[in-house]
């Protein structure tokens, strides 16, 4: 699968092949289509965020639309 990665603060991210992940309990992967916001290189309070609670590289996205294709244990 294609995904957007941030491997570094106040940089562009990439599109990059990334493996297809397995859910983990609680968890749904869903097969779609995915938009970044430009906020997430671009505002300050977004950067700090990222900086205090996340481990780059990260990938992002949020505006999902797309089907769940499969789920982890515990998903009703």
């Amino acid at each position: 699968m294609k995904a957007a990665v941030l491997r570094e603060l106040k940089r562009p991210m990439a599109v990059e092949e990334s493996g297809r992940p397995i859910p983990g309990e609680g968890e749904v992967y869903q097969s779609g289509s995915v938009r970044v916001c430009h906020l997430i290189c671009t505002s300050p309070m977004v950067t700090e965020t990222i900086r205090r609670h996340h481990q780059l590289p990260l990938i992002v996205g949020h505006e999902v639309a797309g089907k769940v294709v499969e789920v982890g244990s515990g998903v009703k």
